[in-house]
């Protein structure tokens, strides 16, 4: 019992690992100019200075995220 049990798993688990990663990316913005080209060096910045950053982070299917809890 043990062996066909750790089998199964074994099985499992290669093929959990076997299924590759979606790889589409969505692009949330976009520039049309590169502003690379305009930055120039001139001082440090202020150690207390707020830098306003963006970062867009998504889950997809999170209203079947329940249903997935209880597959497991």
């Amino acid at each position: 019992m043990k062996l066909q049990y750790s089998a199964t798993l074994a099985v499992l688990i290669t093929a959990c690992n076997a299924i590759p990663a979606p790889t589409t990316l969505v692009p949330h913005e976009k520039r049309s100019t590169s502003h690379v080209a305009r930055w120039r060096r001139s001082a440090r910045v202020d150690a207390d200075a707020v830098l306003p950053i963006r970062i867009g982070l998504t889950q997809n299917d999170l209203e079947n995220g329940y249903a997935y809890l209880m597959d497991v």
